[in-house]
């Protein structure tokens, strides 16, 4: 190898060995580089992904479906409030009737948690008590647990006390377990010094209760029962003692079957209605609040045009749909009219929201059950139904006059049907319900 051959390899080496190094200084440079700008610039970055993150779960519109609706999800309905507290402090015991969702306990919820001065409110609910002793022994459990914790009664019940074995997560255990809790409810009241307060006593479901004592006993039992509720509320203590009932059946055709509307006759009945336009604006504009979801008032409009029967349930849902439609939103977004119809469709694909209206008809007995849902299979298809139909429809099961139109009476008042714009026609009073019923249980 001459000389010159020997310079070139010297050279080839040297050149390799500089690019070496000038490649592991480009790439500590780049390693520097990264480090110091991911120093500067990642806590930004996070920054910015955290709180696009947590704008879009702050962006959820406060919705409740199915609960009773407390808080800042409570919807005020100051007519309907105002309605049952003028009753209360005129001193009368009440019937609140309303089907099925249109929000009564979230009402008797509010009242209870914010009662009118110097009244104290019991909210307790009986849907699934069989037995009137049941009834009174729940009903007096729920009483002490009240009071038992209030020093300025202890005197005043002290005497009743003696009688409690122990208060559990069952209720109260009376030393003798063969009580008539009838009896004991009244020894209580005679003992309780109220001083200046009032109590009310909400029971919700109570129509179900006596239904279910009818069912399970026979109706000698539920007369029984009713006449017994009936003797409380006149009793001398009463006048500081009142109750309100409530339930989404209707006493009054439960009572009607058996001939006891007289049991019933001194409460003041009162009817909690639907929404009307502007609260259901109220409402949408309540729970879409610094959600992100922007309803303007056509689109609102559109919403009560389709939606007609304006109870807070169904209205609830539907946003709660939109809400998920549009889930990933971290800025605001219009609702269109477009999507107002996918959250309908997708309204009517949850079966348990609306299977109660099904499952309710099976309290009849078969031939009532059998006609009703033929009625409502035919309303359905056909939009409405006349009376004269109807009356052909109950010949067909053999049902007099009496019995036909009770049924039809309890279709009205549990939120299936009305006839409020004209008086020999009946349609369903929810499209969505309709809808739903025809493609479930009409086929």
């Amino acid at each position: 190898m001459n000389t010159r051959d020997k310079a070139w390899i010297t050279m080839l080496f040297i050149c390799n060995y500089i690019l070496t190094k000038l490649n592991l200084l480009i790439y500590m440079t780049k390693i520097f580089l990264l480090k110091i700008l991911t120093k500067i610039f990642l806590p930004y970055i996070l920054e910015v992904y955290i709180t696009k993150r947590e704008r879009m779960i702050k962006m959820r519109a406060n919705t409740i479906v199915g609960q009773v609706a407390r808080g800042d999800k409570f919807f005020k309905r100051d007519i309907e409030i105002e309605k049952i507290l003028r009753q209360i402090e005129g001193g009368r015991n009440i019937l609140i009737s309303a089907p099925r969702r249109v929000g009564k306990t979230s009402l008797m919820s509010y009242i209870k948690e914010n009662p009118p001065k110097d009244y104290r409110i019991i909210y307790l609910n009986t849907e699934s008590v069989n037995s009137g002793n049941e009834f009174f022994k729940k009903l007096l459990n729920t009483i002490i647990r009240e009071f038992e914790s209030l020093k300025k009664y202890t005197v005043s019940i002290k005497k009743f006390l003696s009688k409690i074995d122990g208060i559990g997560k069952d209720g109260v255990t009376l030393s003798d377990k063969e009580l008539n809790y009838f009896f004991e409810l009244i020894d209580f009241f005679e003992k309780l010094n109220l001083e200046n307060e009032k109590l009310v006593i909400m029971i919700d479901e109570y129509a179900q209760t006596v239904q279910n004592i009818l069912k399970n006993e026979g109706k000698e039992r539920a007369v029984n029962f009713l006449q017994m509720n009936r003797e409380l509320r006149q009793k001398d203590f009463t006048k500081s003692i009142q109750y309100v009932y409530a339930g989404s059946i209707g006493l009054e055709n439960v009572v009607s079957k058996i001939e006891r509307t007289n049991d019933i006759n001194d409460l003041v009945s009162l009817k909690v209605n639907p929404l009307d336009n502007e609260e259901t604006k109220g409402l949408i504009n309540q729970i879409t609040k610094d959600s992100g979801l922007v309803f303007n008032d056509d689109v609102i409009n559109y919403i009560i045009t389709k939606m007609e029967w304006l109870i807070p349930y169904y209205i609830q849902i539907l946003v709660d749909e939109i809400d998920q439609m549009k889930s990933k939103r971290d800025v605001a977004v219009v609702i269109e009219k477009e999507e107002i119809e996918m959250a309908f469709e997708k309204m009517l694909e949850h079966r348990t929201y609306y299977s109660y209206w099904h499952e309710r008809l099976r309290s009849l007995n078969k031939d009532e059950y059998n006609f009703a849902k033929e009625i409502l299979n035919f309303v359905s298809e056909n939009d409405k139904i006349s009376s004269s139909e109807i009356f052909n429809v109950s010949q067909k099961y053999s049902m007099d006059n009496v019995d036909y139109k009770e049924v039809l009476n309890e279709l009205k008042h549990d939120g299936y049907l009305n006839n409020e714009e004209n008086i020999k026609e009946y349609k369903f009073n929810s499209p969505i319900l309709k809808v739903w019923w025809y493609r479930n249980v009409a086929n």
